[in-house]
């Protein structure tokens, strides 16, 4: 694989998501014909509409708006998170370059990974969909937000399942090590290097990698397309589709 930019959290030293530059060879080339069949069974074209309409509901947009995100952040971000997002993106938005969003995800993340309990699975889910359902005028925040790359045992399965780990020479555990140089957020975020997600809705982002990686989810979940789960190991996963 090619070389990549490693960035770590000072706090804890883990690698934040890294970028693959331009990954070559069989591997990726079988991973983007599988997965793009994915995204055009499981992709969802109401994606980023589905979130906003969530974040409406639970009154998270106004909340946005009016800067009033209460006190649960206050040890992080002094009780203002939008202007700590605000500022840690635009601190975090130069240099230009292929490190720039892993920089800016890990400006977010890491000084996150403080608060006990959360894991970088449920960090980047929620941060995600915050990100993502703002508020229009915030298109930094959607870039982002659309960058993040949320691994739970569903997705590390199907790529261990499917063989695209072992093609990348990247098994292992599912956990932290996901997120690691070469694992499961960075295969899945080289394939959505490659795969035009403006298909699936022209108002969608090229890359976006947060799609690709809800397709995969919503094709092994039960409450989704329920095809390859720990429940229906029997099935191949779905591997007679045509990926032509």
């Amino acid at each position: 694989m090619a070389a990549t930019v490693i960035l770590r959290s000072p706090a804890t030293n883990r690698q934040i998501h890294p970028k693959n530059a331009n990954p070559t060879g069989a591997a990726i080339d079988h991973a983007v014909r599988l997965i793009h069949a994915i995204c055009r069974l499981a992709g969802s074209a109401s994606l980023i509409n589905d979130i906003r309409a969530d974040l409406r509901a639970d009154k998270v947009q106004a909340a946005i708006r009016n800067r009033d995100t209460g006190p649960v952040f206050d040890d992080v971000a002094d009780g203002d998170l939008v202007g700590w997002i605000d500022r840690q993106l635009a601190t975090a938005n130069s240099p230009p370059g292929p490190e720039r969003l892993a920089r800016m995800r890990g400006s977010l993340i890491g000084p996150l990974r403080e608060v006990y309990g959360l894991s970088d699975k449920v960090l980047t889910m929620a941060l995600s969909c915050i990100l993502l359902g703002a508020p229009t005028g915030k298109a930094l925040w959607a870039e982002v937000g659309g960058s993040m790359i949320a691994i739970d045992t569903l997705v590390h399965n199907f790529l261990h399942r499917t063989g695209i780990l072992a093609r990348f020479k990247a098994s292992h555990a599912y956990g932290t090590a996901c997120y690691r140089s070469g694992n499961c957020a960075e295969i899945i975020d080289a394939i959505a290097d490659r795969i035009d997600a403006r298909q699936f809705n022209a108002s969608y982002p090229q890359p976006f990698p947060r799609f690709v990686q809800h397709a995969i989810w919503r094709y092994c979940s039960q409450t989704g397309l329920d095809v390859c789960n720990g429940n229906r190991m029997g099935s191949g996963c779905g591997l007679s589709i045509s990926i032509n």
